[in-house]
């Protein structure tokens, strides 16, 4: 967005700045333009241009020096000047200008920049703010102590920040921006590639296709209507959002990821743990424990340690579950499926028990020894290799229909159990002798208003010894 840009120079001329910022640097832009002039207008402050070859004229006490630049070439500027501007002249297209400032100690500096050919500003120990609004920026502050605020325009910025706590914001440009070890934040509007060192840092991204590499304990925003984010992050980080980008916390530790659609999140490491919260579409590869809130749509994991995953209407999850620890999944209600058949441990997977709900579950364990447990609304389990037990409560488990589709699969010994209806070896025989066979000869099971459909398995062919019931929840005297 170019806007207009003017200051009262010295001898009354006026100095006229090149514009293309963003609408978010606007404000920043016009607060310092006025600043500026108001002090100019009131007296309070004064103008004092600095060339190459007239170098730094003196500053008389009592004003508030403002320091025009508008011809290229290297300065070294005192520490008297409050303000500096830099603009362009007669040679804008001729070279940068470089601010050599390294002689600044513990004061504050505000630099207004707007020159096409760019400008080097090399900190000392000052803190500051510098907001260019045209052409590149590159600002070198390593290993320097002082806290800064810097829009960069829409043009290219190369950044060292210092040791300081800073405050970045990028235009639209390609920008480079590598972090001290004081607390950042950054506001991401253009293609950056930003690398920070283990300490809290926070990152705004509005852009597409930037790379960020980040220490342990940083913050990541990534919204806006952009895309293709690749981000690595230390451990005991948060991440919010993001769309087809790529994700990966290292080293472990307690680490959040929030939203994001269509991106793929990696996490490993000693003792890796990752929350999830929301999501559409994401694919996980969690080596390590991780906790899945309502992820919606069709989300894939991969994970070797201990999993917790609640489902969402509407959500289709894959998982591909492994090494030595449990897994559990439990839907919610509406329309959800699962599909675990990838999955080598024994997996506790629950079907809503929202009473009064609708819901229609589909679910597929894997080769490992799987519990799948019935609830309100239809379900239909497949729990492949393995032996698997297919229970029913009926402290959950009302109205809607049950299929398991593979009871009688070859090698296995699976096992249904029916809890709290009341029944005992007896009953359940009984149970057994009234059920039928549907239409295609599976035995169907009615249990006080929700029904077990047993797919390929005759009435007939079901004896007590495939069962276990019991009444733990029946209190006696």
């Amino acid at each position: 967005m170019a806007i207009t840009v003017t200051i009262s120079g010295a001898n009354g001329n006026v100095i006229n700045l090149d514009s293309d910022v963003t609408k978010r640097d606007e404000s920043a832009v016009t607060q310092l333009q006025n600043d500026i002039n108001n002090g100019i207008a009131t007296g309070k402050a004064q103008a004092f241009d600095i060339g190459t070859a007239s170098g730094n004229p003196d500053v008389p006490t009592g004003v508030t020096p403002v320091g025009i630049i508008t011809e290229a070439g290297m300065y070294q500027l005192p520490s008297a000047y409050d303000y500096i501007v830099v603009a362009d002249g007669t040679d804008a297209q001729s070279g940068s200008v470089v601010l050599n400032n390294n002689g600044f100690n513990n004061n504050f500096v505000d630099v207004l920049a707007g020159r096409k050919s760019g400008i080097v500003y090399n900190a000392g120990n000052e803190s500051g703010q510098i907001v260019n609004t045209s052409g590149n920026l590159s600002f070198n502050g390593a290993d320097q102590t002082g806290a800064w605020t810097i829009y960069t325009g829409n043009g290219d910025a190369t950044i060292a920040t210092t040791n300081g706590n800073n405050r970045i914001n990028t235009g639209t440009g390609k920008n480079t921006i590598q972090l001290g070890t004081g607390v950042n934040s950054l506001y991401l509007q253009g293609e950056d590639t930003i690398t920070g060192a283990s300490n809290y840092q926070s990152v705004t991204v509005n852009g597409s296709n930037s790379d960020i590499t980040l220490g342990d304990g940083a913050l990541v925003l990534d919204g806006g209507n952009g895309s293709k984010n690749k981000l690595s992050i230390g451990k005991d980080s948060t991440i919010t959002g993001g769309v087809d980008g790529q994700v990966t916390f290292n080293n472990g530790g307690q680490n959040t990821y929030q939203g994001g659609t269509d991106s793929t999140i990696n996490a490993s490491g000693a003792d890796a743990y990752v929350r999830v919260v929301h999501g559409d579409g994401n694919t996980y590869a969690i080596d390590g424990k991780a906790t899945f809130l309502n992820s919606f749509n069709k989300t894939s994991i991969t994970i070797s340690g201990e999993m917790a995953a609640f489902g969402a209407q509407g959500s289709d999850y894959t998982v591909n579950a492994s090494g030595n620890s449990t897994g559990l999944f439990v839907a919610d209600i509406g329309n959800e499926t699962l599909n675990a058949s990838g999955s080598t441990v024994g997996l506790s997977i629950y079907a809503n028990t929202v009473s009064g709900a609708t819901s229609n579950f589909v679910a597929t364990g894997g080769s490992g020894n799987d519990v799948m447990v019935g609830g309100t609304g239809n379900s239909t389990f497949t729990g492949g290799a393995g032996d698997n037990y297919f229970m029913f409560d009926k402290n959950n488990s009302e109205n809607g229909n049950t299929v398991i589709k593979d009871f009688a699969h070859a090698g296995s010994s699976n096992k249904i159990a029916i809890y709290n209806f009341g029944l005992d070896t007896n009953s359940l025989a009984e149970l057994l002798h009234n059920s039928q066979n549907d239409a295609q000869g599976s035995a169907v099971l009615n249990l006080n208003g929700h029904s077990i459909t047993v797919e390929g398995v005759s009435v007939a062919d079901l004896t007590v010894n495939q069962f276990d019931v019991g009444n733990p929840s029946v209190k006696t005297a």
